[in-house]
């Protein structure tokens, strides 16, 4: 397991369901969840080292569990071959 590769992965699968809930921007998002605008960016840029309380907000937010977050769907997320 690449850590640089699941960070990535991280961030694909939140901003996967932060559109399925209707948002097209992160930053609104961040804004009316009440999470930091700039670290949940670079979340979904897989730009950020995520802490446990960060990723428990962070989940919190949108509203999934850790064992709804990490499915099948996170295990299918494709990653750029160059990473």
């Amino acid at each position: 397991m690449d850590f640089e590769a699941e960070k990535i992965r991280i961030g694909i699968r939140c901003r996967k369901i932060r559109k399925k809930l209707g948002y097209t921007s992160h930053e609104t998002f961040a804004y009316e969840r009440d999470l930091d605008r700039s670290q949940y960016g670079k979340i979904e840029s897989g730009g950020y080292n995520l802490t446990l309380k960060v990723m428990v907000r962070t989940l919190n937010a949108l509203n999934v569990s850790f064992s709804e977050f990490f499915n099948e769907q996170y295990d299918k997320i494709e990653l750029d071959k160059n990473i």
